[in-house]
């Protein structure tokens, strides 16, 4: 059993936790929960198994849960259980997907998620130097010889008749990784099929991608460009993408 009275400050760690918990795996969350408790909070107090910020501030506003001034608490959580890492993972901005890259004569549409902070930073697709897509665009239409700036990146797409966009038009997420996403908005794919009739099939860039949305023309599903797939080297990722795009 817990306590049902918390410190503004305990209220803070307790919010950062929670809001940290969220976005962990499986793993850390047992681990977050452990220090949650010894704050003193225990989420099965309140029937509450799966404890949200949303869940915790309507126990406040119930009363359930009181807060009280500021004293030393007799048991706190140490800041050094929070590493850097996952301080980062608690940091939740809302993103924007970018307009498509896409031309009168494109025939096949490859779809992300979301882009990521650095591409939504430069408003250019897959900008992380650590994404391999254009490598795999480099590899497989430009002799292996880097493309040196985005605009020479989007020649290379519209030479070779190849439209780019996002799944999500709007989401919430922690950090760059898919697996932080959350809120999510569509991008409504059905209307730029409708708009680019010339477009014949369906890329999706990770399983992830192809979660929330199925195309009504043929698709394929291939493994994610990103560096956080590291079940695939680069040379099968091309390979994979060479089959899918070289028809």
């Amino acid at each position: 059993m817990g306590k049902n009275e918390f410190t503004n400050e305990e209220i803070k760690q307790l919010e950062k936790l929670i809001r940290l918990r969220v976005a962990s795996d499986r793993k850390n969350q047992k681990r977050i929960r452990k220090d949650m408790r010894t704050i003193g909070f225990y989420g099965s107090d309140y029937g509450i198994t799966n404890m949200t910020i949303d869940k915790f501030h309507a126990l406040i506003d119930q009363g359930r849960i009181k807060v009280i001034s500021d004293f030393p608490a007799t048991k706190q959580i140490k800041p050094k259980t929070i590493s850097t890492k996952q301080e980062k993972i608690t940091i939740t901005s809302y993103c924007t997907s970018m307009k498509p890259v896409i031309f009168p004569d494109s025939e096949i549409l490859i779809l992300g998620t979301m882009p990521g902070k650095t591409s939504l930073e430069s408003q250019e697709y897959y900008a992380a130097s650590n994404n391999c897509f254009w490598k795999i665009i480099e590899k497989l239409y430009n002799n292996g010889n880097r493309l040196t700036d985005y605009n020479e990146k989007t020649s290379c797409l519209k030479q070779n008749k190849i439209a780019l966009w996002d799944v999500y038009e709007a989401c919430a997420r922690n950090g760059s990784l898919d697996r932080n996403i959350g809120k999510i908005q569509l991008n409504d794919i059905d209307k730029l099929l409708s708009d680019y009739k010339k477009i014949r099939k369906v890329i999706f860039n990770g399983q992830k991608a192809a979660s929330e949305y199925t195309p009504k023309i043929p698709y394929e599903i291939l493994c994610s460009t990103s560096n956080s797939n590291t079940h695939n080297t680069l040379e099968e990722k091309i390979s994979f993408w060479r089959n899918a795009l070289i028809l």
